[in-house]
């Protein structure tokens, strides 16, 4: 079973990061609180997923069940003080993303790790697009939160290739930190051309057109350098 957990760094990594792409998009006091609630409801989830792996099922159980009220709790908040529809379309997504992020890096499914890494890191990508969509975010704002949706999903994805290959209790930081800093440096100068492209106003093509652009270079990217 230890073969096939995900790395700790590099998924811990990756829900930080795709919760300050998060943040980026949703800009409000109460969009930004409710992202904050949803982080430390995140943190007993987190533990008690890592209790049960160790076989602390009692405590494991407390604390999961603790985290997921917590989640649930944020979103109530951010119902009740987040009026605005499209405040709430670029919001709600990317939070159930990264309650998905951490069931998947726990994990909570042995095997299913990468279809809830998908789900998550698409969820986070909805959020982005939302805020696309209604003008929530300027354009620098969009396009470094949609890098790092991508790099959230590359990072949970490297913390679950580093676990099948050689074990969750391997010495793996340099690596994992290694790769987070070269992918880092891809999605910037990703985000460095797309935003020379827009100032320089040489190209009649839309936002969403220009960040669809930007993605599926990324990705593309990222998969050959995987």
């Amino acid at each position: 079973m230890t073969a096939h957990r995900p790395a700790v760094l590099s998924g811990a990594l990756s829900v930080l990061v795709g919760a300050a792409a998060l943040a980026l998009v949703g800009t409000t006091p109460a969009q930004r609180l409710t992202i904050g609630v949803t982080l430390v409801a995140l943190v007993p989830l987190a533990l008690g997923l890592e209790l049960r792996r160790r076989g602390h099922v009692p405590a494991a159980l407390a604390l999961s069940s603790l985290g997921t009220a917590g989640v649930a709790g944020a979103l109530a908040l951010g119902s009740a003080r987040i009026a605005s529809f499209s405040d709430g379309i670029e919001l709600y997504p990317g939070l159930v993303g990264l309650f998905v992020l951490v069931l998947a890096l726990g994990p909570v499914w042995a095997g299913r790790e990468r279809a809830l890494v998908s789900v998550g890191s698409g969820l986070l990508l909805i959020s982005v697009i939302a805020s696309a969509g209604v003008y929530g975010t300027d354009t620098t704002g969009l396009l470094v939160a949609g890098v790092g949706t991508v790099l959230a999903w590359d990072l949970a994805e490297r913390a679950v290739n580093l676990g099948e290959q050689v074990g969750r209790e391997a010495e793996t930081r340099t690596v994992e930190l290694t790769h987070a800093g070269a992918t880092a440096a891809v999605g910037g100068g990703a985000i460095l051309a797309v935003q020379v492209i827009v100032d320089a106003d040489v190209t009649g093509l839309s936002l969403p057109v220009l960040a669809s652009l930007l993605g599926s270079g990324l990705l593309l990217t990222l998969a050959l350098y995987n």
